[in-house]
């Protein structure tokens, strides 16, 4: 599993789908992964349930609901708590229509 994730991960796609990434690595592993994420310039949508996970990788989330994006500039924590203390979307998060997604945007 390692050796096959490395080896996708080292080919530097332009675009990766990682669903629960950091699942069945050991602390070395998910470290070096960590560090590779937060160098990646591509394109990235990842599912995790892992937050701390994703609070050390993640700088910009962009929500998908009801065909527009919501971008979130921050980690996890910072868009979960956006979510819960704003309660006007427009006083809140720069809302796209979905086909205004930018090139290196990482969707979480």
């Amino acid at each position: 599993m390692r050796v096959a994730l490395a080896r996708i991960l080292l080919m530097r796609p332009d675009a990766m789908l990682l669903d629960e990434p950091s699942n069945h690595l050991d602390l070395e592993s998910i470290i070096w992964l960590e560090q590779f994420l937060q160098g990646y310039q591509g394109a990235l949508l990842m599912t995790s349930h892992d937050r701390e996970f994703m609070n050390r990788v993640v700088g910009k989330i962009i929500e998908i609901d009801g065909g527009e994006l919501t971008t979130y500039s921050g980690n996890y924590d910072f868009y979960e708590r956006e979510r819960r203390d704003c309660p006007y979307p427009a006083a809140g998060p720069v809302r796209a229509p979905a086909s205004h997604a930018q090139e290196g945007d990482r969707l979480y």
